[in-house]
């Protein structure tokens, strides 16, 4: 519960375990704070099984989040780096476009736009992962609150031993209420 730490967590991968799929889950977020995540490395023996930055996703200009009425140009996208997957099924129809459910962001946009100590999180760097309940309940929506997963694609690990694996991610995080 960090907004700018690096977190190393072992992966408990059992003996002949083929495949892992990791699900970043955000749970009951309204207008309480966000969850954001960068440079995710999956290690193993030899080298690292699995990196993303978000870097390379492809960045359109926003559509509510404006500056004086103008667009901020190349600043989010929706389109999840290939393989990932984005489930927005549990998040209430409105809000803002840009923070409905997860979506990659510049860091410098998510900190001009939203502010409130999103900028302590010098760990992300170019576009990071974001689910920003705060943010995204400054718009009318449906009732409810916001539950949102973003999932990697399998990832191979044929081959690594059991209990080898380690998950490695920076991350900034701030809770509030009943929000997980």
């Amino acid at each position: 519960q960090d907004i700018n730490g690096t977190y190393v967590l072992p992966i408990d991968n059992p003996s002949g375990a083929q495949s892992v799929v990791l699900t970043f889950g955000y749970f009951d977020a309204g207008n309480n704070w966000w969850f954001a995540v960068d440079n995710i490395k999956l290690t193993g023996e030899p080298a690292p099984l699995f990196y993303e930055d978000f870097n390379g996703v492809p960045l359109g200009d926003s559509v509510d989040e404006l500056n004086e009425g103008v667009p901020y140009p190349n600043s989010w996208t929706k389109t999840a780096p290939a393989g990932w997957t984005i489930d927005d099924t549990q998040v209430p129809n409105g809000g803002m476009t840009e923070w409905r459910g997860w979506s990659f962001a510049t860091v410098e946009f998510w900190n001009t736009v939203a502010g409130q100590s999103r900028d302590s999180f010098t760990a992300g760097t170019g576009a990071v992962a974001i689910a920003d309940g705060d943010e995204w309940d400054d718009a009318a929506h449906d009732e409810g609150e916001m539950t949102t997963f973003l999932v990697t694609p399998a990832i191979d690990i044929s081959g690594q031993e059991a209990g080898s694996l380690a998950l490695r991610l920076d991350s900034s995080y701030r809770p509030w209420d009943d929000q997980t």
